[in-house]
């Protein structure tokens, strides 16, 4: 049963780094807001489950999903104003 409460925290860890290393990837980075999402879910819920003194991992995969999150918004919103830049200057070369 002790094995139990620890899942939620490890799976949340894992999905953590998944999301910050998946945001990095060129074409991953528009899907990993959602293992993100996820590991932020996990971390909560590990949270609450887990004994006092033994919610780490849960509290790293929270914290790696709220960054994972952050940074792959971040990179998709730069994406979307690059293009939308770049439409703008074909736009005014009249290509």
């Amino acid at each position: 049963m002790e094995e139990n409460r620890k899942q939620p925290g490890v799976a949340a860890l894992v999905c953590g780094i998944v999301g910050i290393v998946g945001s990095f990837i060129p074409l991953v980075k528009y899907v990993s807001w959602i293992i993100s999402i996820i590991a932020i879910v996990l971390g909560v819920k590990g949270r609450k489950e887990g004994n006092p003194g033994e919610t780490g991992m849960a509290t790293a995969g929270f914290v790696l999903g709220i960054i994972g999150l952050c940074w792959s918004v971040l990179l998709v919103v730069c994406v979307v104003c690059a293009v939308g830049t770049m439409m703008v200057g074909f736009a005014a070369a009249g290509m």
